[in-house]
């Protein structure tokens, strides 16, 4: 349906948009996805091209899980880390 971030609640709080509006209204429903089998290069990059920081996991069951530049870049660091 939508993902709500902390960009949207920002950018609702900007707008001085009340208290009770509905999520549906401040939502991202456009979302951008991946899927379990997706390469690390191809998140990576979609990350990079729609310049977003997060995205959630998708398979047909819904939601799996959420990958983020963050997680990456931690999972990237011990490797190096691990390699020393």
């Amino acid at each position: 349906v939508g993902e709500v971030t902390n960009w949207n609640i920002a950018a609702a709080a900007s707008a001085d948009a009340p208290g009770d509006t509905p999520i549906t209204e401040i939502m991202t429903a456009d979302v951008i996805t991946a899927a379990p089998d997706d390469s690390i290069l191809d998140v990576v990059q979609r990350l990079e091209h729609f310049e977003i920081s997060a995205m959630p996991v998708v398979s047909d069951a819904g939601v799996i899980g959420i990958i983020s530049g963050d997680v990456l870049a931690r999972r990237t660091l011990y490797r190096l880390l691990q390699a020393m």
